[in-house]
């Protein structure tokens, strides 16, 4: 970025610098110093004459009272690490992986297929991998893990999540349909983090995909739902079960999000737009999560910024499930 830098004879400078932008009143060593850093970049430390910047080789070349310091040095919190993101190719999936490589991680993704897979890898850049692969087959989960291991050597970080819908109502469901989404939304979470061990260590983080449907009672959602309670139960066992390894397990819990999963399936022909329109006088935020909302939440968890968290949830539905009463739907016109 480009600012002003000013020397002790208020005499104005441009100054670029891609790590801060910042304002010098009092600049005592004076025009030389501040010519010679608008040729390299500047690094800052406080003093007790203020803010001093100095050059590559730290030999300091202007120090005074600093009025404005604003960093702007992009966060990387992910830098070196590495990461599973299942169901990767869209959705929540994809935006976390794009928002992970663009702190600094490698990211594998994982989808069924392939055309959107290959789609996502272009879209996310040299840092991803591209898995294709049905978690509801433990030797496809083995094989996954496999590659993994092969391109990556370890795994810092794994979000489970992966998942499918499907209308499930009594009486008109048979078992092989139920089955399915138990096996895809429950059993391949399970399998995804039992196979993710032992390419992890202390420090690793696990991230499972909840939903508040686990709790709405929402008519012909059982084996969604059944899922989604079962994915909050199994993550506290997980955690119980990781902690003596250093392992941190989480879950997020969406509410509706602004994805693909409402145009496809038995909701082919919906548009993302009616639906938020259906939904919104039910959410007290009167409108979807988006994707990004979401994935922020898991980069939160996947970070040492929650080094001390484990066990825990983090909801993100518009106050949904947490205030429900503060819908549009309940308000006095």
């Amino acid at each position: 970025m480009l600012d002003n830098l000013h020397d002790g004879h208020n005499t104005e400078f441009l100054y670029y610098d891609q790590h801060a932008e910042w304002d010098v009143d009092e600049a005592p060593v004076g025009l030389e110093a501040a010519a010679i850093l608008l040729r390299s970049t500047a690094f800052f430390t406080r003093s007790s004459r203020g803010f001093c910047a100095s050059d590559d080789n730290g030999f300091q070349r202007v120090c005074g009272a600093v009025s404005r310091l604003n960093t702007q040095e992009k966060t990387m919190r992910f830098t070196g690490k590495t990461a599973l993101v299942t169901g990767g190719n869209s959705g929540i999936g994809f935006t976390t992986a794009k928002l992970l490589i663009a702190e600094g991680a490698r990211v594998a993704i994982t989808g069924r297929d392939r055309t959107k897979l290959d789609q996502a890898v272009a879209d996310l850049g040299a840092n991803s991998l591209g898995i294709q692969a049905d978690l509801d087959d433990e030797t496809a989960v083995e094989s996954a893990f496999k590659q993994i291991k092969e391109v990556f050597g370890s795994l810092d970080i794994v979000f489970a999540n992966a998942g499918i819908s499907g209308p499930t109502p009594l009486g008109g469901t048979t078992a092989a349909a139920f089955e399915a989404i138990l096996r895809t939304n429950l059993t391949g979470v399970f399998l995804t983090v039992q196979a993710a061990l032992p390419l992890m260590g202390v420090g690793g983080s696990v991230i499972l995909n909840g939903s508040v449907m686990r709790e709405l009672g929402s008519p012909g959602s059982a084996a969604y739902s059944a899922t989604k309670a079962g994915v909050t139960g199994m993550a506290k066992v997980f955690a119980s079960e990781l902690v003596q390894r250093g392992i941190r397990v989480n879950t997020v819990i969406p509410g509706g999000t602004r994805t693909p999963i409402w145009t496809r399936g038995a909701r082919a022909g919906a548009t993302l737009d009616a639906t938020e329109e259906a939904l919104a006088p039910a959410i007290p935020m009167a409108r979807l999560a988006t994707p990004e909302e979401v994935a922020k939440a898991v980069l939160f968890l996947a970070s040492d910024d929650a080094s001390g968290i484990t066990a825990a949830e983090i909801v993100v539905d518009g106050g949904t499930i947490g205030a429900p009463r503060g819908a549009p739907m309940y308000r006095k016109a």
